[in-house]
């Protein structure tokens, strides 16, 4: 996990004004299809894999050290187009020519663009409204 409870004392201890913690919509994944996530639909538990357990375990300590006086945000971006071609070079390959990817195709993805995740992270940065707060990051059409 990236961000443990030590490092949350860490902040506090050095008067770090504002941590902004950059999660994932993983935590909302479930065996079936969902549309509409709103940020206060967050599982405190999901048990489907690690990934999403050690994103939704950093989430409770960022909470914890919000309650404790530190400023937070959570961003939960979905994945950018650029994150897949610089990552995942073969599949941004795949969706340029078309080849179907699971479905036989008729899965519905919504990619962020990398201009949205770096407004977003901007705003948490420096919005004051937007303290302990959550925000799911996406573009709005799959």
């Amino acid at each position: 996990m990236w961000l443990v409870p030590p490092c949350g004392r860490a902040l506090l201890e050095n008067g770090i004004e504002r941590l902004v913690y950059i999660s994932s919509p993983s935590i909302y994944t479930v065996k079936c299809d969902r549309y509409d996530i709103r940020e206060e639909q967050a599982p405190k538990y999901n048990d489907l894999n690690h990934y999403i357990r050690s994103k939704l375990s950093a989430e409770r300590v960022v909470e914890d050290v919000h309650q404790k006086g530190l400023e937070t945000v959570i961003l939960r971006p979905r994945a950018d187009w650029v994150g897949i071609q610089v990552l995942c070079p073969a599949a941004a390959a795949n969706m340029r020519i078309g080849i179907p990817l699971m479905r036989e195709g008729l899965n519905t993805v919504d990619l962020t663009s990398v201009e949205n995740v770096a407004q977003a992270c901007q705003l948490a940065l420096t919005a004051r409204a937007a303290d302990g707060m959550a925000f799911n990051i996406t573009n709005g059409e799959p």
